[in-house]
């Protein structure tokens, strides 16, 4: 989850939005802000960073940077993973395994 929390404040440095991008061999994290600044980072999908990765086909959203930190921050205090889920232009969905339970946050992505 810090991995993940890292990326999306260094996104927000950049941009008011992230594009999450996941094909079957990686995944990426897009921010592009004004005056051409622009941040990604891909992950391959057997890199340590992911516990499990299943992907079919290739499937991108946007979403925006401040609502997910807003949620997953305080999150990283009860756990070490967060479950990502989403497909082109459809609700981002991230579920929280703790000891006692889990949480599932929702978040529309941003259309053009």
């Amino acid at each position: 989850m810090d991995v993940f929390v890292d990326l999306l404040s260094s996104a927000s440095e950049v941009s008011d939005s992230v594009k999450l991008f996941a094909k079957e061999d990686s995944f990426s994290i897009l921010a592009e802000g004004e005056g051409g600044k622009s941040i990604e980072t891909t992950y391959s999908s057997g890199d340590e960073v992911f516990y499990e990765y299943s992907v079919q086909g290739s499937h991108d959203a946007v979403y925006s940077v401040e609502l997910l930190l807003d949620f997953i921050r305080p999150m990283k205090q009860i756990s070490e993973t967060v479950t990502i889920e989403f497909d082109n232009n459809k609700p981002l969905k991230l579920t929280i395994d703790f000891a006692i339970g889990s949480i599932q946050f929702y978040l529309a992505p941003r259309m053009a």
